[in-house]
């Protein structure tokens, strides 16, 4: 593992908003999603940092570490379209009460609910397409070629995929079977998506 003071990773800000989200996500998920989580946004901050624009990074932290809540035990039979607008919901009320700022609870709502869209990677705000990358690039391996060298060594050094896949491609199945008209019912249904899952460059 690296030496702390030569980390290239994104960290979790040092905020009351960032530890609400990440206890949440500790108590609400299990290992290899936890994991995924913060894989998601060490990978995502190094994506969208090429960009060279600023970004609200407690918003992205709390996107990242909830983008998925929705797939959980506790959550996945709350009535929604999809997993992904709970997961929204609970970003952006948590947002909502640690800052009382709509603007960036919309933000954090908008990153959540929008990950799963392939358009995402291309949104102008920083926070929602860096939850998309993130999330694409510990999934299916895409924009890893982009990373910093010796960055990804170091978040899978960290956060290992170990059951990873497993969990999210028998998770994803029951979610779409569970909601087949949703978003992840048309990725697993038309897209293949456990196929790509289980074909990503990246250690099971």
């Amino acid at each position: 593992m690296p030496d702390p003071d030569t980390r290239q990773r994104a960290v979790r800000p040092d905020s009351a908003l960032s530890r609400a989200a990440a206890e949440l996500l500790a108590r609400s998920a299990p290992g290899p999603l936890i994991a995924h989580s913060y894989r998601s946004h060490a990978l995502g901050a190094a994506l969208i940092a090429r960009r060279g624009t600023p970004y609200d990074a407690e918003v992205l932290f709390v996107a990242a570490a909830l983008h998925d809540l929705g797939l959980t035990a506790a959550y996945a039979t709350v009535d929604a379209p999809g997993f992904q607008t709970i997961g929204a919901e609970a970003a952006a009320d948590l947002v909502r009460r640690h800052s009382a700022d709509e603007q960036r609870a919309t933000l954090a709502f908008d990153a959540v609910a929008l990950h799963l869209e392939l358009t995402t990677a291309r949104d102008p705000r920083p926070e929602v397409a860096a939850t998309h990358l993130g999330a694409a690039a510990d999934v299916l391996g895409l924009g890893l070629d982009d990373l910093p060298a010796g960055l990804l060594d170091e978040v899978l050094g960290d956060w290992p995929r170990t059951g990873f896949v497993d969990w999210l491609s028998t998770t994803m199945q029951a979610e779409a079977e569970r909601r087949p008209t949703s978003t992840a019912g048309r990725l697993v249904r038309e897209l293949g998506f456990l196929k790509l899952l289980a074909a990503a460059p990246l250690p099971t």
